[in-house]
């Protein structure tokens, strides 16, 4: 039996993502990080509304954290609605906000 090298490398991609997938303390600093750059880019440009839902996230959210076969998410949540959802994969972590409906 051959295989080929793309699906080699496919293999290869998929069982390095299974064990460089970013913890739980990984989601929390990304999180942490992108919550504390909100409240300043807020804070200079005098947002207050934006300074208050960054500063009540960063003080009183609670996360969960999923944990799929090849990478991970993390949501932050304020009394308990969505604000901020990270995905990891590869040790990379990137967070945005939700926007609400």
């Amino acid at each position: 039996m051959k295989i080929s090298i793309p699906f080699t490398f496919i293999i290869i991609a998929l069982i390095a993502g299974y064990f460089l997938k970013p913890s739980l303390d990984d989601h929390k600093k990304a999180a942490d990080a992108w919550l504390e750059a909100a409240q300043n880019d807020a804070a200079s440009k005098l947002n207050l509304g934006d300074l208050f839902a960054a500063g009540a996230a960063s003080a009183f959210h609670s996360g969960i954290y999923e944990d799929d076969l090849f990478f991970s998410r993390y949501t932050v949540t304020v009394s308990d609605q969505p604000f901020l959802r990270c995905f990891g994969i590869f040790k990379y972590v990137t967070c945005s906000k939700v926007e609400s409906k």
